[in-house]
Order: C-alpha cells, then sequence, then structure tokens
C-alpha cells in the first residue's frame, strides 16, 4: 500500500537485460525472446537461407534494446510547482 501520494504515481525501473526487459519487448517483437534472437543472429551468419534479412533485422533491433540502457536527451528540466501555489 502507497504511504505517500508520490508512491501512488511511481513508475518501475526497467533495467537492460533482466527477465522484466525480456517480456517487455517480447510484446513488442511478437513474442520474440533472447533466446531466439540469439539463434536467429547465429543462424543467419551461419547459413542465410535459414533466416529472412528481415527477421536478421528484427532480433537485430531486439538485442540492441534489450542490452542497451535508456539515455534522457533533454537539458530541459521540467516543470516544478511552485512551493507558494500549493
Amino acid at each position: 500500500m502507497a504511504t505517500k501520494k508520490t508512491d501512488e504515481f511511481k513508475q518501475p525501473v526497467i533495467k537492460p537485460g533482466t527477465p522484466e526487459m525480456e517480456q517487455l519487448l517480447s510484446a513488442g517483437y511478437n513474442g520474440m525472446t533472447v533466446a531466439e534472437a540469439k539463434e536467429i543472429i547465429d543462424g543467419r551468419a551461419k547459413n542465410p537461407a535459414m533466416f529472412s534479412y528481415d527477421q536478421l533485422k528484427q532480433a537485430q533491433a531486439f538485442m540492441a534494446a534489450y542490452t542497451t540502457a535508456s539515455v534522457p536527451i533533454s537539458k530541459d528540466p521540467g516543470w516544478k510547482r511552485d512551493k507558494s501555489e500549493a
């Protein structure tokens, strides 16, 4: 149960390389798993006729998203409420 009002709206942090990240990405990549992505990448390197180029690109994108941490790009600190308004 949330003890503070701000705890109610806190989003969980999903770190790269974790099972949670794999599950999150799996929803966007048609159920692909890390094992399947690695199999596609390795299989395409050994025998190009085994997997299509589109499957290879999708597997590479999945692995890149799985292993890369997000980096904020905005320099804007964002809006903050003035304490006198509250």
